[in-house]
């Protein structure tokens, strides 16, 4: 948890209705990233880490993952965040301020 909160700078929460769950019906989470940067890295594994503890792993099979990227572009970013909220996730997680702004 630790990890989580010292490298956690922008996590945004959204709900979002999904009729559209995976075959297993497990959770499914939309991650938006702005760019791939070490700081933004650790808050995106503290984010994952803590929702592991509750016992939603995509490697468990427990948690389906779509994660998006904006390397570093906003028309990227708009791309990768239409992206994810066409795949109708659960839950929307943003990292960055950019991200968040694109989200909502």
């Amino acid at each position: 948890m630790k990890n989580f909160a010292i490298g956690l700078i922008v996590l945004f929460f959204a709900g979002c209705t999904s009729t559209n769950k995976n075959q297993s019906n497990t959770p499914v989470i939309g991650f938006l990233d702005v760019t791939e940067d070490a700081t933004l890295a650790e808050a995106r594994k503290g984010f994952f880490d803590a929702l592991a503890v509750d016992g939603y792993d995509e490697t468990k099979g427990t948690l389906t993952v779509y994660k998006g990227n904006g390397n570093g572009e906003i028309p990227t970013l708009l791309q990768a965040c239409d992206y994810l909220i066409s795949k109708k996730p659960d839950l929307l997680a943003t990292n960055a301020t950019s991200a968040t702004v694109t989200a909502v």
